[in-house]
């Protein structure tokens, strides 16, 4: 990451998600992110924490997701750009899988492209449900949204 390089900043407010029992959920996000690294991952480059606050600075995605890119373009993707997005998103799971890591929340809303142009990166992002197999054994327990 250099100085004049754009970033995204998500804040997480320690004592709502304390409040919530779901400060493991944004523990376990940061702990997975710090530890892989993949063209078709948003890449986390810091994580600051005091008190109150745990602050992740990360890629900033400028392209919005794969439904708002669609509306955007009026139209569906072609055989090509679809072939291509599926090819990333494909290599993103199969990356984390080769890692013993299960994403557990992969929809449209979590798949994010690096900028609105037409050679553009998708990427998975949202990694509060994920789990690592490595330290945590078989998945049991339903997760994501329907």
């Amino acid at each position: 990451m250099n100085s004049k390089q754009r970033v995204a900043i998500k804040i997480i407010d320690k004592n709502a998600l304390a409040s919530k029992g779901e400060l493991g959920f944004a523990r376990r996000e940061i702990e997975i992110l710090k530890d892989i690294e993949h063209t078709h991952i948003v890449s986390v480059y810091e994580v600051f924490e005091n008190h109150n606050e745990i602050s992740i600075c990360m890629e900033l995605l400028e392209g919005g997701s794969i439904i708002e890119r669609i509306q955007r373009m009026k139209r569906p993707f072609t055989g090509v750009e679809t072939k291509k997005h599926l090819k990333g998103i494909i290599k993103a799971i199969n990356y984390l899988h080769q890692r013993k890591i299960a994403h557990r929340d992969l929809k449209p809303e979590n798949l994010m492209f690096t900028s609105p142009a037409d050679d553009a990166i998708i990427k998975l992002i949202d990694f509060g449900f994920s789990k690592s197999m490595r330290k945590h054994g078989a998945l049991e327990s339903p997760c994501g949204s329907l």
